[in-house]
């Protein structure tokens, strides 16, 4: 809740108060951007709002803090455990998605205004922490094995067709980044998804951690490389499904072409 342990309206208030003395500025961050994740995740929700102002207040570019602070919600899904129950998936991708939109806008049209988001979006990712006790760990935080390393990009789909296996393709995913092997594995991730019978949270999560992931390569490669870690472990969790919408995509299309739907498809 946002009023109770901690009143979090009130954490906010005196920082949002502080905005219109602040001038925008467009520096890049540096080491910051990880204090400033790490502040974001810490059990103290002021803690992300000091680092957010703190770097506001040292002319740090707007759309900058949105990416670190959207960094933080993305860990909140690479960190869930699966513990949790099955729906609470939906809890770290809702904080995730609307994290990842708000850096956008800010890179897009950046304002003060606007900027109130950021600690809106601090206080939603510090809700989310209960999904992370216990946390799941990384791949890069903790030894892999040599058969979780070995399946590269390509064993991905064939990963994906078994169910419960969050914590390989975690693994796969990250070896082949670490490989440099990105592109062939967005490529993948993007056959992976359609091919489910997909709701728009699926399509959500791809696309802002594919958008994230470019934004981050260059400037924190380790982050980048976490983010579509994290977005793997959702797209492996709700994968695979009974994959029925294919069958209506081929329907459609067996009567664009004016085929006898009586027929079998492969008679």
């Amino acid at each position: 809740m946002w009023w109770n342990p901690i009143d979090l309206v009130e954490v906010m208030s005196a920082f949002i108060d502080r905005l219109e003395q602040l001038s925008l500025g467009d520096a890049v961050l540096g080491d910051e951007f990880d204090t400033i994740v790490a502040a974001v995740l810490d059990d103290d929700p002021s803690a992300g709002a000091v680092a957010i102002s703190e770097a506001l207040e040292r002319g740090a570019g707007l759309a900058e803090i949105g990416q670190a602070v959207a960094h933080a919600a993305a860990l909140r899904i690479g960190r869930f455990h699966t513990s949790n129950e099955f729906a609470d998936w939906d809890a770290v991708h809702n904080t995730w998605t609307s994290c990842q939109a708000l850096a956008r806008a800010l890179g897009r049209a950046p304002s003060l205004e606007l900027a109130r988001g950021l600690y809106h979006a601090a206080m939603r990712v510090h809700l989310d922490r209960f999904l992370n006790v216990p946390a799941a760990r990384l791949p890069d935080e903790r030894s892999v094995s040599t058969q979780d390393l070995a399946f590269g990009a390509d064993g991905l789909l064939e990963l994906l067709d078994r169910e419960q296996q969050v914590t390989p393709v975690a693994a796969m995913v990250d070896a082949a980044l670490a490989a440099g092997d990105s592109d062939r594995l967005i490529a993948i991730l993007g056959r992976a998804v359609p091919r489910e019978d997909a709701e728009f949270h699926a399509y959500q999560t791809l696309e802002a951690g594919v958008r994230q992931y470019n934004a981050l390569r260059q400037r924190h490669p380790l982050a980048a490389r976490r983010t579509l870690v994290s977005i793997s472990r959702y797209v492996a969790a709700h994968s695979p499904t009974p994959r029925a919408l294919q069958q209506t995509y081929q329907i459609a299309v067996r009567l664009l072409r004016g085929d006898d739907l009586t027929v079998a498809a492969d008679g």
